[in-house]
C-alpha cells in the first residue's frame, strides 16, 4: 500500500456535511444581525435576521397567506400538467421530423426568449387576473424547457437499438418482444408480389 493511499482523507459523512451547512447558515445569519444592529447596513434594506425569522413565523400562521399559497400551488400544478401535455407531443414531432422542425424553428426561436414576466400585462388584459392568468403564465414559462428537453432527448437516442429492432425480411421481429411476434411472419408464395402475405406459424 502506497503512502498516497495511506494519507488519502476519508470522505465526510452525511451528518458532518449537514452540520457544516447548518454552521455556515448560522454564521451568515449572525453576520446579517450584526451588520444591521451596528448600523453597517440600513435596517430598512437589510433587516436583522431575528426580525426576518419572526416575520416569517407570523406570516406562516396567517390564514390568508395559506389560502394564497394553496392557490399558487394549484396554478403551478395545473400549468405544469398542461405544459407537459402540449410540449411532449410537440417535442417528439419536432425531434423526429426534420422538415417540421425547420419550418417551425423561426417561430419557436422568436417566442422562446420572451420572459413570462413581460407577458403579465398582456395576459391580464386578454384573459383577466384570476386563476387562469396564473395558469397561462406557468404554461408559457414551463413549455420551453419541456419542449427542448424532449427534442434533444429524442435526438440523443442511440440509433443502434432502433436499427436492431427494425424488422427485415430475414428477421421480421428482432426486438425484445420477438417471442410474441414470431407467431406471425411474412411469407412470399410463388408468383406473389410485394407486399408479402402474412401467415401464422
Amino acid at each position: 500500500m502506497s503512502a498516497q493511499t495511506l494519507s488519502r482523507p476519508r470522505p465526510a459523512s452525511s451528518a458532518s456535511r449537514w452540520y457544516r451547512r447548518a454552521a455556515g447558515a448560522l454564521a451568515f445569519a449572525v453576520l446579517i444581525e450584526l451588520a444591521s444592529r451596528t448600523g453597517l447596513a440600513d435596517p430598512e434594506f437589510l433587516p436583522p435576521a431575528s426580525e426576518i425569522v419572526w416575520r416569517a413565523g407570523a406570516l406562516l400562521l396567517d390564514p390568508g397567506f395559506g389560502a394564497h399559497a394553496l392557490t399558487s400551488l394549484l396554478a403551478w400544478a395545473i400549468g405544469l400538467c398542461v405544459a407537459a401535455l402540449l410540449a411532449v407531443p410537440l417535442g417528439l414531432l419536432l425531434g423526429s421530423v426534420p422538415i417540421i422542425d425547420a419550418a417551425m424553428r423561426s417561430v419557436v426561436e422568436f417566442l422562446r426568449p420572451i420572459p413570462s414576466v413581460a407577458l403579465i400585462p398582456l395576459v391580464a388584459l386578454v384573459i383577466g387576473t384570476g386563476l387562469q392568468h396564473r395558469i397561462a403564465l406557468v404554461v408559457y414559462a414551463s413549455l420551453w424547457p419541456i419542449l427542448y428537453n424532449t427534442m434533444y432527448g429524442l435526438r440523443g437516442v442511440d440509433p443502434w437499438p432502433r436499427s436492431r429492432c427494425a424488422p427485415t425480411a430475414s428477421a421480421p421481429c428482432r426486438c425484445c418482444c420477438a417471442s410474441r411476434c414470431r407467431r406471425r411472419r411474412p411469407s412470399s408464395p410463388p408468383a406473389s408480389g410485394w407486399p408479402p402475405a402474412w401467415r401464422s406459424s
